[in-house]
Parts: structure tokens; sequence; C-alpha cells
């Protein structure tokens, strides 16, 4: 009887195919300046003790240079997300676009960054149009429903501000699409959040809460925001609605 072959990791280093891979860093951990009533990340905090974790420079660099050299290929990719990455401020990702540049070696480097729109301000927009960054949006569409679940750590509303964002973004030339979790207070409303993409975003990404949210020091949660039963649920609706959406990636929470 022929042995059945099994495929190693040593096998796999034999592969001619050139190293390809990215990765998303995270450089102010889980700190984030909001609230959000949906959010499973702002928790991560107890598994260093309470206290964040953030990126120094002497990581910084030790990152941004083992990654591209890593990489094999043409052009490397760097997903900047959080928490809230501009946390950090502009001096660290003025530093990280120096290390760059310094190791790139002719390679093409691209970067992404998931922001939650409201510490932007026209410096950062001279920052993301000078290096072309493509930048994700957190924006849950119309006020009512954004404010409703995304608050500053007072309890306060924030679709205001981050729609200042993309008036900003717009007169800079900022690429941007925008990242918005879908729930029952969604259904039968797709048709209102794809003004966004005439306003000069790129396609609109929606991620379905799928478990319960946590009760916190600010108030409840409104009942509307209870997940979907099912995979389409209530993103399924605002996708049959909203037909101007360009593109619609699925993830749920765990």
């Amino acid at each position: 009887m022929k042995q059945k072959q099994i495929f190693t990791f040593r096998d796999a280093e034999k592969q001619v195919a050139p190293a390809a891979f990215s990765i998303m860093l995270k450089p102010a951990g889980s700190a984030c300046n909001l609230d959000c009533h949906y959010c499973y990340y702002l928790d991560k905090a107890v598994q260093y003790g309470g206290r964040q974790a953030v990126m120094d420079d002497q990581l910084l660099e030790l990152c941004i240079k083992q990654y591209i050299r890593a990489n094999e290929v043409d052009t490397v990719q760097f997903c900047w997300h959080g928490g809230e990455p501009l946390l950090l401020g502009l001096d660290f990702y003025r530093r990280a676009m120096e290390l760059q540049r310094r190791y790139a070696d002719g390679k093409r480097i691209e970067n992404t960054l998931q922001t939650n729109g409201t510490l932007v301000d026209e410096a950062w927009c001279d920052l993301f149009a000078a290096n072309n960054f493509l930048v994700g949006l957190s924006l849950d569409g119309p006020g009512d429903i954004h404010d409703a679940f995304r608050l500053t750590r007072g309890g306060k509303p924030t679709f205001e501000r981050v729609m200042r964002t993309v008036g900003m973004f717009g007169r800079s030339g900022v690429e941007f699409n925008t990242l918005s979790v879908v729930n029952r207070c969604c259904e039968g409303r797709g048709g209102e959040i794809p003004l966004l993409p005439r306003r000069g975003a790129q396609p609109l990404h929606a991620v379905p809460a799928r478990r319960r949210t946590r009760r916190r020091q600010t108030g409840t949660p409104p009942s509307a925001d209870r997940p979907a039963r099912t995979r389409r649920g209530a993103a399924g609706r605002l996708v049959g609605l909203g037909r101007r959406l360009r593109t619609f990636p699925v993830r749920c929470f765990r």
C-alpha cells in the first residue's frame, strides 16, 4: 500500500514562488478615544495588565525593516489599525514614512489605515495625501444610526465630526472608503448610505453585528442593536435596498 505523502513546513520552504504576506499593525493597541456600544476590542488592555501596549520607535523600525525584507515581491502594503491608530500622533507616522523609504530597497510601499475620523485635521490630511494612503473611515450611515452606537467616552455623538473629516478628505484629495457596522436599525435604510460615495468615498464595506453589545456606564444601547439571526439578516436587507454599494465583504464578530 502506497504511503500517503505529507506536506511539511520544510516542503513549503522549498517552494519557488516568492514569499508574499501581509500584516496588520496596531501600534496603539486597543486604545481608542471612543466608546462604541458594539466594540469588542477595548477590553483587550486586560491582557497587558490593564495598560495599553504601545509600539515604540525601536520596535517600529525593526518591524518595518523585517517586514519589507521578508516580502519578496515588488509591492509591500502596511495596514495600520487599532483601536484608534491616530492616537500615536503625526510624528509617529512621519517617522514610519521615513523608515519605509529607508528600507524600501526599490519596492513600492503602500499604506492603508482605519480610523474613526474624529481626530483628523488638515495636517493629517496632508500626510495621507502626500503618502498616498488609502484611509478606511468608520461611519455607520445616517446620523441617527451612527450616533446611536458610536459615542465619545463622555457619551457624546460623533457623526457631525466624522462628516467634517469627509469634507476635509474631499478637499485634500485623500483616497478613502467607509466601513459600517450594520444591525437592525439599518433595515430598510440601505438607500441612505450610498450618498457617501457620491461625496468622494470609494466602496462602502459593511460588517454585521453578530453578538450582543455590552452595557456601558454611559447608558444602554438601543434595543434595535440586537444581532441579526442569520448571516444575511439586516446586512442582506441593507444590500437589497442599497444597490449602489460597489463591494460588500462580510466579516462577523466572534
